[in-house]
């Protein structure tokens, strides 16, 4: 039996340096704020021979997304997970166990037991727990989510960006190097139908071509009908052989899920579900509307961002819960770095139903300076496929952060100014009272 005990969390921001080519990226919600993200390690001392683990977590907090912040998350690592996790006995000498101890774990302590809105931090605590159990019995953190691989290689999406004219240049040249294309959507039927075409056009060239479209909710329910029935008019059922579906093409918290669904139900084209699954209720409420049949569940796909659903935990448990209806995923995330990369990796050797996922290719396409150690035996690419094969023996999630890089990018608690304080201290207040 491995007998170890839990010690010194410690959390620091991070602003990960990245590639000015490819971020800050003008979405059609607004310019996302920035890639400072959370970087969690922890201690674990082997109480028979005294030897010391350290595992680790990345988390990307962004508040028009998840209500929670950087700041906001790490003070409460610091503040409430640490003291939690300080000095907890673990006794676990095979995968199925160290699960089991991690479960027991995660739906005890403060804040993860006490409040379902702290995503950010729940998934923090749950990779910090996965990565170390899995270091601790030396095998990949797959290993403690399924007995298996499920696969040895994941197609990489490649997602546009930018004008027109760069959207075109980028899909034909990841493209020839064996990506799929996500096309970022303008939110305008013209462009982006003629986008599209030109697309597709470029992709008849290559055998195993995968095309979809990100609308990030830019359009009104009449003009996505508009698009879906100039796209399957020109092109038919030619769109099923790329895969092709829309992601998010219209908000459903302005206009409602009635209209999403008329829209899924009275369209040939494929929807998948992003930002408008952003809590777990949304996420109880999606299945409830598959099980009674009012969505077709071939119809519907979802976006499965570990990070914002509350760890590997509760994503394997979604994955279980759409293969029961047929429902396939893409791993997609909150612009990981080279270490949120590993999360995915390791999520996409667990489960069965995913399709080719933009939260697997290497995060060296756009960080400039990556934040773990052997960036170049982990992030291998084949023909556009991202080799997971290399997790088969590789402990914890297959990577160590480099404590170098980390310090050097690490900013002062205080100079979060780029996000907003009234989500913080609600959140402080709100644990506050769960402590009282």
């Amino acid at each position: 039996m491995v007998k170890f005990k839990l010690n010194k969390l410690k959390s620091y921001m991070v602003d990960v340096p990245v590639k000015k080519e490819v971020f800050p990226r003008t979405l059609p919600f607004g310019e996302f704020p920035g890639l400072v993200r959370v970087i969690s390690t922890i201690e674990a001392m082997d109480m028979e021979n005294k030897k010391k683990i350290t595992g680790y977590s990345e988390t990307t907090p962004s508040f028009p997304f998840t209500n929670e912040t950087p700041l906001s998350v790490n003070e409460i690592m610091k503040n409430y997970i640490a003291p939690s996790l300080d000095g907890v006995v673990i006794d676990a000498e095979e995968p199925a166990g160290m699960k089991h101890e991690i479960d027991k774990i995660l739906t005890t302590i403060e804040p993860y037991a006490l409040n379902k809105n702290l995503n950010m931090v729940q998934a923090a605590t749950d990779h910090l727990l996965h990565d170390l159990g899995a270091r601790v019995l030396d095998v990949p953190v797959w290993r403690l989510l399924t007995d298996k691989p499920k696969r040895k290689k994941l197609k990489g999406l490649w997602s546009t960006s930018g004008d027109f004219l760069k959207s075109v240049s980028e899909s034909r040249q990841y493209l020839e190097k064996g990506y799929g294309i996500k096309i970022k959507l303008f939110g305008d039927v013209d462009k982006d139908v003629d986008l599209t075409d030109k697309v597709l056009n470029m992709a008849k060239k290559y055998k195993d071509a995968f095309v979809c479209a990100d609308a990030n909710e830019s359009y009104s329910p009449l003009r996505a009908q508009a698009l879906f029935t100039r796209l399957f008019y020109k092109h038919g059922k030619e769109l099923s052989k790329y895969g092709f579906f829309v992601e998010e093409p219209i908000k459903v918290g302005k206009y409602g899920y009635e209209l999403l669904i008329h829209l899924i139900n009275n369209s040939s084209i494929k929807i998948m579900f992003d930002e408008s699954l952003t809590t777990e209720k949304h996420i109880s409420d999606f299945f409830d509307l598959i099980k009674n049949r009012k969505i077709n569940g071939n119809s519907a796909l979802l976006n499965v961002k570990i990070e914002k659903v509350g760890g590997l935990k509760q994503a394997v448990e979604l994955a279980e819960k759409a293969s029961k209806y047929g429902i396939d995923l893409m791993v997609g995330g909150m612009f990981p770095s080279s270490y949120g990369k590993l999360v995915n990796c390791q999520y996409a050797l667990a489960v069965e139903n995913i399709v080719p996922s933009d939260g697997v290719h290497p995060s060296i396409d756009y960080v400039s300076t990556p934040l773990i150690h052997e960036i170049s035996e982990v992030e291998k690419m084949n023909g556009g496929y991202r080799d997971l094969s290399v997790f088969y023996g590789r402990s914890g999630m297959g990577a160590k952060i480099n404590s170098e890089v980390l310090l050097q990018n690490t900013i002062p608690d205080r100079t979060d100014a780029r996000y907003q304080e009234k989500s913080i201290k609600a959140k402080i207040m709100e644990l506050d009272k769960f402590k009282g």
